[in-house]
């Protein structure tokens, strides 16, 4: 594996494909449904699902299976098969969310910071994205098949996820 390359192009699709996703992402008010009751008619859930399906498949290695599976009454999964390009036979068991928590308190407005909206602060810690859901998880499906495509990029095998 060539680490140094495996960075660089990770670097790359995150700052041109993920963030842009994920600030759009943030600006959902997609609710865990114990905070939403009406989570359903509102439509958040569905929209931050369309989202990430959209950009999954996108940017997934071939053949891979995304599809939304729902059961009345619950809030609807992301399920997401890649397939394997090794020969382990393993299975590699990946998880994400897409709904949030409430925003509660302590939003600085005097840096412009609220929890609907996606603000890109630049200070001495660097490059940061403030938004609700952000940090908590809602990374997490970029994150996972910016992974698998950078380990693809360079041909390494990977069991089936």
């Amino acid at each position: 594996m060539d680490t140094k390359r495996l960075i660089t192009d990770a670097a790359a699709i995150w700052d041109a494909e993920v963030l842009p996703t994920l600030r759009r992402y943030i600006e959902i008010p997609a609710q865990s449904r114990d905070f939403d009751p009406d989570w359903k008619a509102n439509g958040h859930i569905d929209a931050v699902l369309a989202l990430a399906r959209d950009w999954v498949m996108e940017h997934a290695p071939p053949a891979t299976i995304v599809e939304i599976v729902e059961r009345d009454g619950r809030t609807p999964v992301l399920l997401i098969e890649i397939p394997a390009t090794d020969d382990s036979g393993e299975t590699a068991f990946l998880y994400a969310h897409l709904d949030k928590q409430p925003p509660f308190e302590g939003w600085d407005a005097t840096r412009g910071l609220e929890p609907w909206k996606a603000v890109d602060i630049h200070d001495e810690r660097g490059h940061l994205l403030f938004g609700r859901g952000g940090a908590d998880d809602g990374y997490g499906v970029f994150a996972a098949i910016t992974a698998i495509g950078c380990l693809e990029i360079q041909d390494i095998p990977h069991p089936r996820c």
